[in-house]
């Protein structure tokens, strides 16, 4: 199907596409594909990302730590909120 379509479709929505069909040659009922999305063929150049370099690093923050805005995640790479907070220790063993 990537042969045929090439750019024409994502490897993303091909992915979908194939798992859709899968569950539907085994009798499961899906709500459809709805498939769209572009894949990005360049680096985004457009989105600020924040101003740290550095995987899992926190040199952003300043003083009382204030998140920079827009930005609203702990540290780079994390997209979930860190219960223990910034450079909080998951493990109380450790």
């Amino acid at each position: 199907i990537k042969q045929k379509y090439g750019n024409k479709i994502s490897w993303a929505d091909l992915m979908i596409l194939t798992g859709n069909c899968a569950l539907e040659s085994m009798g499961f009922k899906t709500f459809g594909f709805g498939g769209g999305r572009e894949d990005v063929w360049e680096p985004e150049e457009d989105v600020y990302w924040g101003s740290e370099t550095e995987w899992l690093g926190d040199k952003r923050y300043a003083g009382a730590r204030e998140l920079e805005h827009p930005l609203a995640a702990v540290q780079l790479g994390l997209i979930y909120v860190n219960p223990d907070g910034p450079n909080g220790n998951p493990d109380p063993l450790l």
